[in-house]
């Protein structure tokens, strides 16, 4: 008895994450008259973003940028996270990624620290995304 009591807690304790629930949702809008994509994961469970790909007019190539979550923030009407982005090794953009809690739209507001250097603005632009489950 002591050992199937044993093998039912194990099990429990190893299952943990079995009942996590995620979806993946694909996102898409405009900037600036250019097309904008995302393609992201979220933890309905944990309440977490993982950004999978993003196709925009500052990230053609996404295989080649590293995105690095600093903070993750979460409501009853929207989970966040806050990412820094690096390419090759250097921080080239920071970004907030929102979802509202019906997971149709995404919200990503970012600073351009390339475009700030190049064009000596502030680098701050932001678009909304319509998000559908893939």
């Amino acid at each position: 008895m002591k050992k199937l009591l044993g093998i039912v807690v194990l099990g429990l304790l190893l299952s943990g994450n079995a009942y996590s629930e995620e979806i993946e949702l694909s996102c898409n809008g405009k900037y600036q008259n250019k097309e904008v994509s995302a393609v992201i994961s979220v933890d309905k469970t944990k309440k977490e973003i993982i950004v999978k790909n993003e196709v925009a007019f500052f990230a053609e190539d996404f295989k080649n940028y590293n995105y690095k979550t600093k903070n993750s923030t979460h409501t009853d009407e929207f989970i966040s996270i806050f990412v820094e982005i690096y390419l090759n090794d250097k921080i080239v953009r920071a970004a907030e990624y929102t979802i509202d809690h019906e997971f149709k739209s995404l919200k990503v507001t970012a600073i351009d620290y390339i475009l700030a250097e190049d064009a000596g603005n502030n680098g701050l632009f932001g678009y909304d995304l319509n998000c559908k489950l893939n």
